[in-house]
């Protein structure tokens, strides 16, 4: 297979593949150069295409050494900046909840919470709720929710977090910690269809606020089970869910038992899973920590608890963070050859061997395909990256989940190569015309049919020579049979042509082997 590649600054090389046929012509299916001059049809937001800018050290809330507050004082605070883009070209939906931190000191009871939000597309600010104890929100710690955001906008917020003016002695001067979440959900208009997507679990939280649950050895254990199941097709209820239990008590070996038992030191993983009549799954899993004394190690993710991986992409394990000198073991693995859930777990034992236990979940998910190219779908090697371009020629990051290009509508599957390879880029993240080195587009392999108007030489106006030239996409070759022909370039074939008579389709010879 030949690769045409020119470098930016010296040429522009651009193609028509419709009524007119192909102007550059490659061997094998490939990608050529193209201009950046090139409109791409709107998109479906997906889940994960928000933008989230942070202004301080990332999502995490460090409340250190605290001290009560009245809500005018807490009001006065500096608060938490950050910023949610609509990098999409319609609208989407978002909800922010907190996710408590497992070693938090500090009880939601005497935590209140208020914000400001800014709207782009708005000169108001907007505070949109007073100050409210966490245990007085739901059991998610969702703190705003159903919030619209238009295309190409932008939402600030600053998130203030403080300890309650009540809060008893002993609790103050301890410290508090919390990650914000930042879940989105896609508008669906009308000529868009709503993707198939995997039904989401999401847990009750236990009395701490958390949905993992650290217990002492004969403490009792009750299963806040869940709070509610989203699908795009159906009404998924708890009957609906299948739960499974494993034990483990050594950092490596898993076994099903039936339920928690308290009375056993260990780490017990609860796996929910339901699946819709789409036959998409959705997995969530509860960790649950039995230890024979309340000091447990701990241990957090770096990086998300839930990551999507494309079929066939590199998966790269992020690992966890412990204390210096605790062992850790890691159950599991992720094969991005087949399709769907995985569930990594991490144990840490100490040196007393008391343990605690994170997990991530990783989804492999099809590529996405049209089935207009008939299997010449396109490849993306030697440092490719694929693409999708705005309207005004910004270029992102394209989700190869789902449909960053369309032949059938003239939107061409694009791709480019960095200036600096070593820079890492995420799905809907802007690529800067600094970092790209040159710019390629996928021709898929494709035949054309022969027609004949008949005397040229008596043609009296333009519109008289006037035909659509008819092309269809395919990866094989394609025979002398009734309804296709062989290549000129082929054995026995006549450069004329002659083999391939009128109404059949002959492939191209830069697509023959």
């Amino acid at each position: 297979m030949v690769r045409y590649r020119l470098k930016k600054k010296y040429a522009i090389l651009s193609f028509v593949l419709a009524s007119i046929g192909v102007v550059v012509i490659v061997l094998g299916s490939s990608y050529a150069f193209f201009t950046t001059q090139v409109s791409t049809k709107d998109y479906i937001v997906y889940t994960g295409n928000l933008q989230i800018d942070y202004t301080k050290t990332g999502n995490i809330v460090n409340l250190n050494n605290t001290y009560p507050m009245t809500n005018a004082q807490g009001l006065a605070t500096t608060g938490y900046t950050f910023n949610i883009t609509n990098n999409g070209t319609i609208n989407a939906r978002y909800q922010i909840r907190l996710e408590l931190s497992n070693d938090n000191e500090i009880p939601i009871e005497y935590i209140k919470l208020a914000y400001i939000k800014t709207q782009s597309n708005s000169h108001q600010t907007d505070e949109t709720i007073t100050p409210i104890l966490l245990s007085d929100l739901n059991s998610t710690l969702t703190f705003t929710s159903n919030q619209q955001i238009e295309a190409t906008k932008t939402d600030s917020y600053n998130l203030k977090l403080w300890l309650d003016i009540n809060t008893p002695n002993d609790i103050q001067r301890k410290t508090f910690k919390a990650k914000i979440v930042i879940e989105a959900i896609q508008d669906v208009e009308d000529g868009y269809a709503m993707a198939n997507t995997s039904p989401i679990i999401i847990l009750n939280k236990y009395a701490n606020g958390n949905t993992d649950i650290n217990l002492k050895v004969n403490e009792q254990f009750t299963d806040p089970e869940v709070l509610e199941i989203k699908d795009d097709k159906d009404k998924l209820t708890e009957d609906d869910i299948t739960k499974t239990i494993e034990y483990t008590n050594d950092g490596v070996n898993l076994s099903t038992v039936n339920n928690v038992d308290t009375s056993v030191a260990g780490v017990y993983y609860i796996t929910y899973t339901v699946t819709d009549s789409d036959n998409q799954t959705g997995t969530v899993v509860r960790v649950v920590t039995v230890n024979n004394t309340s000091a447990i190690p701990t241990i957090s993710l770096n990086g998300s608890n839930s990551i999507t991986v494309v079929e066939g992409e590199e998966y790269t394990e992020l690992g966890v963070t412990v204390s210096s000198g605790n062992k850790v073991a890691t159950i599991g693995e992720v094969k991005t050859s087949t399709l769907g859930t995985y569930i990594l777990r991490y144990i840490v034992i100490d040196s007393n061997n008391n343990i605690n236990s994170v997990t991530r979940t990783v989804t492999v998910v099809e590529k996405y395909r049209e089935s207009i190219l008939a299997g010449s779908y396109p490849v993306l090697t030697d440092n490719l990256v694929p693409i999708t371009i705005d309207n005004n020629g910004i270029t992102h990051k394209a989700n190869l989940a789902s449909n960053w290009y369309s032949y059938e509508n003239k939107n061409w599957a694009n791709a480019v190569v960095l200036e600096d390879k070593t820079q890492s880029y995420n799905v809907g993240d802007t690529i800067p015309e600094s970092n790209i080195q040159s710019y390629f587009v996928w021709i898929p392999k494709y035949s054309y049919k022969l027609f004949n108007l008949g005397n040229y030489n008596s043609l009296t106006t333009l519109a008289n020579a006037t035909q659509e030239i008819e092309i269809k996409f395919g990866e094989n070759n394609t025979a002398n049979t009734s309804t296709t022909c062989a290549s000129v370039t082929e054995s026995g074939a006549n450069l004329d042509g002659s083999l391939c008579s009128l109404g059949k389709y002959m492939t191209h010879p830069a697509f023959v082997a």
